[in-house]
């Protein structure tokens, strides 16, 4: 500031010497400087025409910290402007392929994506599907430089697809929902057992022109690229563990509890099966006879 003369400024409070002033003004008086000390002060002369000075005392430390602080202030302000958030990036995605397939089989499903109008090229993509308890993904790949990308996939169930693109680190597309529909491919499990029927049961046979229980199984499962061993008791590993009130025609019904079952058929519905059921009595389309059964479900 003009007309102050700053000196260094001490960490610890102290008192300036009285005869200290840093400001001098000078009166429109022209009177001759006499140069005694008025009021007890000493006086600083001035150049120039001679006019009586006239003093204020100023602390230093008080002024260099009311500078300083001022002058903090003012540089933390200069520049300070809030940053507007990032505009979103122009993306889009889509999934296509397959919509019926029969249950359990392969498919194929294409991604594609754009990200500001130009191919996502090298940008990740993570397929989902929809389950009972929300969305799961089921893997997360890099696009080709043509933005494009592939999935083959088992087909479990009638169920909604998509892709989630990722854009950058903190944006992301997600596609519209592909709707792939599973066709049980129970009702050919049971086809293929009734044509079997009227065949003798035969103990230890496994087909074609005879069965046992878990032959009769055996043989027919193996027509849809399921080996089963010849056993009921080991059949009852396989597949998935199905509840009876979700059964459906073509799952493995296996009766006995535990470690142990006695007897292997194919649910045909209506709480019907297709079973090799003893001596005697050949293939045929019989009521379930008994509740003591689990099911499982290999297709």
């Amino acid at each position: 500031m003009e007309g102050l003369s700053l000196h260094t400024v001490h960490s610890h409070r102290c008192a300036l010497p009285a005869n200290q002033y840093e400001r001098t003004e000078t009166s429109s008086q022209n009177r001759p400087y006499t140069g005694k000390n008025t009021g007890g002060a000493r006086h600083r002369a001035v150049s120039g025409p001679k006019h009586r000075a006239v003093t204020r005392r100023t602390p230093l430390r008080t002024t260099a910290l009311v500078g300083v602080l001022a002058g903090s202030l003012g540089a933390g302000l200069v520049g300070v402007t809030a940053s507007p958030a990032a505009a979103a990036v122009p993306a889009a995605a889509k999934l296509s392929g397959a919509t019926s397939v029969t249950t359990g089989s392969r498919a194929t499903l294409h991604a594609i994506g754009t990200v500001d109008g130009k191919p996502a090229a090298y940008k990740s993509f993570s397929l989902q599907y929809q389950s009972s308890k929300g969305w799961r993904t089921v893997s997360t790949k890099k696009a080709r430089p043509s933005g494009q990308l592939e999935w083959t996939v088992t087909i479990g169930g009638t169920s909604n697809w998509r892709v989630v693109l990722f854009v950058n680190g903190t944006q992301k597309t997600l596609s519209p929902n592909h709707h792939v529909k599973a066709k049980s491919s129970g009702s050919a499990v049971v086809k293929a057992a009734s044509r079997q029927a009227g065949k003798p049961y035969r103990f230890g046979a496994a087909g074609p022109n005879s069965f046992d229980c878990s032959g009769l199984t055996q043989y027919v499962f193996k027509q849809f690229g399921k080996s089963l061993p010849h056993s009921a008791t080991k059949q009852a590993r396989y597949g998935r563990s199905v509840s009876k009130s979700a059964k459906q025609p073509g799952d493995l019904i296996l009766f006995g509890s535990g470690s142990y079952y006695s007897h292997a058929a194919i649910y045909a519905g209506g709480n019907y099966m297709w079973d090799a059921s003893t001596a005697g009595q050949p293939v045929a389309k019989r009521k379930i006879w008994s509740n003591t059964y689990v099911v499982r479900r290999l297709v």
